[in-house]
């Protein structure tokens, strides 16, 4: 008996959702380590659960590795493409959910 392929589709079930998140997140997060283990990379992801949390994994820091591409595509505006103007437009959105809930705390 071999492998059956699986069909992708969106978990309905609250709770077996947030077990899913969960461990792809830290799955995604061990990858991405180990990538910059690997290669010297470096690497930031932001992911924002299902319930409104915000995930970051960031080697050596996400606020470094943002700030970094923000300034070489402010200086370099002809690299600038679709993905990049999107990025931007999620870092941006990143530290102004970040300080709304700093202030809140």
């Amino acid at each position: 008996m071999g492998r059956r392929r699986i069909k992708t589709e969106k978990i309905e079930c609250k709770d077996k959702l947030n077990v899913c998140f969960s461990k792809r997140r830290t799955g995604l997060f061990k990858k991405a380590k180990k990538l910059d283990d690997l290669s010297g990379s470096n690497t930031a992801i932001i992911i924002f659960s299902p319930a409104g949390k915000v995930f970051t994994f960031g080697d050596p820091v996400v606020d470094s590795l943002i700030d970094r591409y923000l300034l070489l595509h402010h200086h370099q505006p002809h690299r600038l493409n679709q993905s990049s103007v999107a990025i931007e437009r999620a870092c941006h959105t990143f530290f102004f959910l970040l300080s709304v809930s700093l202030a809140s705390e």
